[in-house]
């Protein structure tokens, strides 16, 4: 899929694909847990890594010259954070992708903290096959998982109470971003004669959830109920 544009991500006539040059491109894998407490204000829950890599291969580029990852890396290191450069970032990315791509929808759907949904075993057996469909999916493109499906909802687990980006999204009515986590997938599966029925599912009820929340939202925040004592 070298040099191939996701509509999902980058729509017609895909500007980013043409306007940025690969070799000058840092990917950058987060994995901190934050919330929107109000517009400009971020309230940090769990983790500092930020591992990045650089999206063409270092045999391909100079090699006396220091690469745009490592640069980066040092940058996020003195600001704070834990950041280290990965030969194989795309195999970081799918593997924080094979949980956001199921948890974030489920999670907007159910109106569920990341903590309650992993710890519900009603649904576990159900999350585990859809997982299974993106690791195909990320398989078929020379990614490979450094962990275990079972390791990889513990780690979720251990964020605890946590709300994903997208159940945020759909309290706040805005738009989601659906498209660039699930809908990536979805689209790589077609490209690579994938199936994935359950990815599908998830991906179209996200799509109605979305369009009744904005459909019925007249305010961008979300309704609150303050009891105070006389």
């Amino acid at each position: 899929l070298q040099n191939t544009p996701l509509h999902s991500i980058d729509p017609h006539p895909h500007s980013l694909f043409h306007s940025f040059d690969p070799s000058q491109i840092v990917a950058c894998v987060v994995y901190p847990a934050a919330t929107i407490i109000a517009p400009g204000e971020i309230e940090h829950e769990d983790g500092w890594r930020l591992p990045v890599g650089d999206i063409v291969s270092r045999e391909l580029l100079d090699s006396e010259i220091e690469s745009n990852a490592k640069i980066v890396s040092n940058v996020l290191e003195d600001g704070g954070f834990k950041s280290f450069v990965l030969d194989e970032i795309r195999s970081e990315i799918w593997l924080k992708l094979w949980g956001s791509a199921v948890f974030n929808p489920v999670s907007a759907l159910c109106h569920a903290s990341l903590g309650t949904l992993c710890g519900w075993s009603g649904i576990e057996t159900w999350m585990k096959l859809v997982m299974e469909e993106v690791q195909n999916v990320g398989e078929k493109v020379g990614c490979k998982m450094r962990v275990s499906l079972e390791k990889r909802l513990i780690g979720a687990a251990k964020v605890g109470d946590h709300k994903t980006s997208m159940l945020m999204d759909v309290e706040f009515g805005r738009k989601s971003e659906l498209e660039p986590i699930l809908g990536a997938v979805i689209e790589i599966a077609a490209l690579t004669n994938t199936p994935v029925p359950r990815l599908d599912t998830l991906y179209n009820l996200m799509k109605l959830l979305e369009h009744v929340t904005q459909e019925s939202s007249t305010d961008q925040t979300p309704f609150k109920v303050v009891l105070t004592k006389e």
